[in-house]
């Protein structure tokens, strides 16, 4: 028997989970997690075989700063194990749920697995931000960046789910753009981009659009070649990669607009 999944909250249940986090005291919030999981029954299977390595029982940390005693975390890990392994036993089994890529754009990806009430969850603060940084609910969104197996691609369902918003997609496989650089076919990576800009101002030029979710590096080439487009936008999201304060500047819009790395 599995248990139900949780109700998709809208936004205003959204706001009402986080005031609930931001709430919690850190230490205790950090109790719970490893109570739960290396529970010596219901723990996680990578946490359980951890723990015999170690010199000191985790469920006698009680401060978020003495977190400290467990080292870096092993990101190979996530590359080579089960995600499963990562999951609490309580969770009922078999897993339901996706398998999401994340870690960047080269080598081996890192692979998460999220429940549904993980990607709620998730979502919550996404629809938090989108609030934060000045966007307003009920717009139309085009996300141009990774989906399929990218966790960047949950902000399509946090968009329209959470925030009541209608979203437009143009897919890109950075990994692909990655490995075109490294090799040095620049002509190729031009020809890529400029497929994917034409998707982007494909859907752009009919009007409908308010906000525009994409990567700085695409949202530059955007800007560089149709400025026109880009001032006809109320914001700008710029995420899935890092960006300088001076890409930043040269990137941001005479609109409004947000960034989240």
């Amino acid at each position: 028997m599995t248990a139900a999944a949780p109700p998709v909250p809208g936004a205003a249940e959204a706001e009402a989970v986080i005031a609930r986090w931001l709430d919690t005291d850190l230490d205790q919030w950090c109790r719970t997690v490893l109570r739960r999981h290396f529970h010596p029954e219901t723990g996680s299977r990578y946490w359980l075989r951890r723990a015999r390595e170690l010199d000191f029982d985790p469920r006698d940390i009680t401060r978020y700063e003495q977190l400290t005693a467990f080292g870096p975390f092993p990101v190979d890990t996530l590359r080579r194990r089960d995600p499963a392994e990562m999951v609490p036993q309580d969770i009922p089994r078999p897993l339901t749920g996706r398998v999401w890529d994340t870690g960047g754009t080269t080598g081996t990806p890192c692979r998460v697995h999220y429940t549904r009430r993980c990607c709620c969850t998730g979502g919550c603060g996404g629809a938090w931000s989108f609030a934060r940084e000045g966007f307003q609910p009920g717009r139309t969104w085009l996300q141009a960046t990774p989906t399929g197996p990218h966790l960047i691609g949950n902000g399509l369902w946090e968009v329209s789910e959470l925030y009541a918003g209608q979203v437009y997609a143009v897919d890109m496989d950075p990994r692909w753009v990655k490995r075109l650089i490294r090799a040095g076919r620049l002509g190729e990576v031009d020809e890529y981009t400029g497929h994917l800009l034409e998707q982007i101002t494909d859907v752009l030029r009919q009007g409908r659009v308010h906000y525009l979710n994409t990567t700085p590096a695409l949202f530059q080439a955007l800007r560089q070649r149709f400025p026109e487009l880009v001032a006809g936008l109320e914001g700008v999201r710029l995420s899935g990669t890092q960006i300088s304060a001076g890409m930043y500047r040269a990137s941001a819009p005479p609109s409004r607009a947000g960034s989240a790395a």
